[in-house]
């Protein structure tokens, strides 16, 4: 797990630089699944921000972005809980 905390601007390049490894150590066949709880994280084309975390326990991804001010425990226990083997 890893945990950034600095001005926003800062958070969204290592973000992205870290999709864009990720996607590197891809087959183009192969979508990098990515979710984001909270806003201003990634571009859109790479993570699906949302705001119901229950309806997507039991799904799989590859890195759970998750920016919370007010930090909600249940959503961050249960989306830490669908990362991958290998992911982040």
């Amino acid at each position: 797990m890893l945990v950034l905390r600095g001005d926003s601007s800062w958070i969204k390049n290592i973000s992205t630089a870290l999709i864009e490894q990720l996607l590197q150590d891809r087959t183009a066949e192969i979508k990098l699944r990515s979710i984001t709880w909270g806003e201003n994280v990634v571009d859109d084309e790479f993570s699906k921000v949302i705001g119901n975390f229950r309806q997507h326990l039991g799904c799989e991804n590859d890195i759970v972005f998750f920016n919370d001010n007010e930090f909600h425990p249940d959503a961050f226990a249960a989306l830490s809980g669908t990362i991958v083997e290998g992911g982040v």
